[in-house]
């Protein structure tokens, strides 16, 4: 089961002809998240179970 998250620049999207802002994490979602914290990157990696290459591959490193 999914633990609901407590992003502050976060957003969910599913595609319903278009995309449409949910309130939460659904399967097959769009997760958009600006900023993520340690705390924000560990529940995407761990919880979500998103690859790490994929969360390092949208990382800005000239951002830091």
């Amino acid at each position: 089961m999914i633990k609901p998250c407590n992003f502050e620049m976060k957003a969910f999207y599913k595609n319903n002809n278009g995309l449409t802002e949910i309130k939460e994490w659904t399967p097959n979602c769009w997760i958009s998240i600006a900023s993520p914290t340690a705390a924000e990157k560990e529940y995407l990696l761990s919880e979500l179970q998103i690859p790490e290459a994929f969360y390092n591959d949208i990382e800005d490193i000239d951002e830091r």
